[in-house]
């Protein structure tokens, strides 16, 4: 069992109000996941068996970084549909892959703009990828790097399409 603990927030509570879905789904052709389920303002931080979105980050499609992270192990053990080595092989993103994200109704595609390895203590979910009064609709991917270990982590940043 392994659980993110630099995310462990303040806020415990679900910031969630009736109106927004309890998931939203993911699909990353170039890595064959196809409609992975995220759970909105997880509160969980060993995903094992939905994707997290960090909660208290924004929303897809909205202004704000939407914050999503998963578990990986050694890419050989790779498998798609399953929630503890679904983000395994994040690395092969590259700038300008696209990602889909269906959230309420609506299928956004965000465009793969970088990646980064930083230490543990550098994660800061909260934080927005884009200087704020650009408006920018972000969503950062993140997992443990090296996969297998629990030494850093791998964040892949993206913008919404226009």
């Amino acid at each position: 069992e392994y659980e993110f603990s630099e995310l462990k927030s303040e806020n415990s509570q679900k910031q969630q109000d009736k109106s927004t879905p309890q998931y939203f789904y993911l699909t990353i052709p170039k890595l064959n996941i196809e409609n992975a389920v995220i759970e909105t303002n997880s509160l969980n931080l060993s995903p094992d068996e939905t994707l997290g979105h960090y909660n208290g980050s924004s929303l897809p499609g909205n202004t704000g970084n939407a914050f999503v992270y998963g578990h990986s192990v050694l890419p050989f053990f790779y498998n798609p549909k399953n929630y503890k080595t679904i983000f395994s092989t994040l690395d092969k993103l590259e700038p300008g892959d696209d990602i889909f994200v269906e959230y309420d109704n609506n299928v956004f595609t965000y465009v793969v703009e970088d990646q980064q390895v930083l230490k543990i203590e550098e994660v800061k979910p909260l934080d927005n990828v884009k200087p704020d009064y650009l408006n920018h609709s972000t969503m950062t991917l993140m997992t443990c790097w090296p996969p297998g270990t629990k030494a850093k982590r791998l964040v892949v940043n993206t913008t919404l399409k226009d």
